[in-house]
């Protein structure tokens, strides 16, 4: 279910992508006074004072994720590469793929296993698995 997505997303975010965005000199700034518990990833350069949040530097784990597999340079294509071989093999290990089927594909197998049913009363193996 979604909570094991989420979880192997974060170990890969945990044990590969942050240490090496961390080593391309981008830094975690915790937020202070109204803004205390929220966490700032923030690349290399870019001040949160001047610069816009979403765009420049990240709060949400998911919006940094987006942004480095956008591959912007260097160092961030190759976490990209590195985080995505992870999400991979954890993805292999749990027996789940990310890839998602084409929408067309999957509304008639949707369809062929409604019709095989109601004709059958019995399922018809599900051509894209």
């Amino acid at each position: 279910g979604y909570g094991w997505s989420k979880k192997r997303i974060m170990k890969a975010f945990q044990e590969v992508l942050w240490p090496k965005l961390a080593e391309a000199g981008w830094e975690k700034v915790e937020g202070e006074d109204e803004e205390a518990g929220a966490t700032y990833f923030v690349p290399k350069g870019v001040n949160i004072l001047t610069s816009k949040r979403g765009r420049d530097y990240y709060n949400r784990v998911k919006a940094l994720i987006e942004r480095i597999l956008e591959r912007r340079n260097v160092e961030e294509a190759s976490a990209a590469d590195a985080y995505t071989a992870c999400m991979e093999e954890l993805e292999k290990k749990a027996g789940v793929s990310s890839k998602p089927q084409p929408k067309a594909s999957l509304r008639n197998a949707q369809i062929a296993r409604r019709v095989a049913r109601s004709v059958n009363k019995e399922p018809v193996e599900d051509p894209e698995r």
